[in-house]
């Protein structure tokens, strides 16, 4: 029987202990998250209650508070409040849309010179406008023209809701968003993001990602050059305005605007902070996603012809280190993202910017695969 080597065995033990530590560490992590999210969780019971009186109306209720609002200037900001949470319920949308008159009278109430009334009014439309294809073209038919013109208003809250609404319509049916466009909308949502409100910038970024998710809108060259040109000077509402730019570089007409103002750059600076506060352990869902957005408008842009951003990416000097870590970042996706970006500089159509990524050992990060996440970053550093 072979006998064991002491000294292996003692070479072994901090090791072993250091991977314990490391364990438990992260089970107190996880545990203190857990109890911290608990806390603040409402009783399931409180939950049920506060849906119940919210949400749920029998027909007979819905059709006393459909007729409430049909009433004009009798008619409670509260009864439009009451209707606007059971049309949470999409059974009650649907008897809602079937009900003779009534979202002409909601439209009335949007119209009316009732700052309440017509943000309750808004808010209708846009639980509406979550339904199918049927609900976004009848409240855009019916509502869209108001809801434009309350773009430009003084009421910041009656602005944001109608930027939710009409971003639920345009997204939920290519009717819907042709009928809107027709009346310049994406120009008209672009001036939004100029607003000094964060919560007017945060909406309209949430409208136009929508817009722009969906790819056979095909918005014309103008809408998109001059949204490009504004999004990037975006100081706020980093989530959702990292978005937005990330899908305004799946466009390459785009490109030059982005690469001009320097997009490549700030995405590598940003990843850079968040590789200095481990990738690998990241649990905050706003700062994830920033960091896939930031990811992909790299790996786009690393692709265009010039090589302009993708010298700007592979002499950044942080750049290699960064792009190990996210390869062995905890989420797979951020993994995937990162050979994606590693990949399309080691191809790239100019043998400049090639060369000088396996100068700075960017090839090292594919071809050491089987080493731990610690040794390549010696092997980059030059210390193995």
């Amino acid at each position: 029987m072979a006998e064991s080597n002491p000294a292996s065995t003692c070479s072994s033990a901090p090791g072993v202990i250091r991977e314990q530590k490391r364990r438990e560490a992260e089970a107190e992590r996880v545990l203190q998250r857990q109890q911290a999210v608990n806390r603040a969780r409402k009783n399931l019971k409180e939950v049920e209650a506060e849906l119940s009186t919210q949400n749920a109306m029998t027909q007979e209720e819905l059709s006393a508070a459909l007729a409430k609002i049909k009433r004009g200037n009798q008619t409670s900001h509260l009864d439009l409040r009451a209707l606007k949470q059971a049309l949470h319920d999409p059974k009650n949308s649907v008897a809602f849309l079937r009900t003779t008159g009534s979202l002409q009278a909601v439209v009335g109430h949007l119209t009316g010179r009732k700052a309440l009334h017509q943000l309750e009014a808004a808010y209708i439309c846009c639980n509406l406008a979550v339904g199918d294809e049927y609900h976004c073209e009848t409240v855009a038919n019916a509502a869209g023209p108001y809801l434009m013109e309350f773009l430009e208003s003084q009421n910041t809250a009656l602005q944001v809701a109608c930027i939710w609404t009409l971003g639920n319509l345009a997204g939920g049916s290519a009717k819907s968003f042709r009928t809107l466009q027709s009346q310049g909308f994406v120009d008209r949502l672009t001036n939004c993001l100029k607003s000094p409100h964060e919560d007017v910038i945060e909406a309209a970024t949430y409208a136009l990602c929508l817009v722009l998710k969906n790819s056979s809108y095909n918005l014309p060259l103008e809408d998109r050059l001059k949204l490009a040109s504004i999004a990037v000077q975006l100081k706020c509402c980093r989530e959702n305005v990292d978005w937005l730019i990330y899908m305004l570089s799946c466009k390459a007409d785009c490109d030059e605007i982005l690469i001009g103002n320097m997009v490549p750059l700030r995405c590598v600076d940003f990843l850079t902070t968040f590789s200095r506060d481990s990738p690998m352990e990241v649990d905050d869902l706003s700062k994830l996603r920033s960091v896939t957005a930031s990811l992909r408008t790299i790996s786009n842009l690393c692709s265009e012809g010039s090589g302009k951003a993708a010298l700007t990416v592979i002499t950044h000097s942080s750049f290699p280190m960064v792009l190990n870590d996210l390869l062995h970042a905890r989420h797979p996706h951020l993994r995937l993202e990162s050979e994606w970006l590693g990949r399309n500089i080691l191809s790239h159509s100019f043998n400049e910017i090639t060369a000088i990524a396996r100068s700075v050992k960017l090839d090292v990060v594919f071809s050491a695969k089987d080493h731990s996440h610690i040794q390549i970053h010696q092997l980059l550093k030059g210390g193995i």
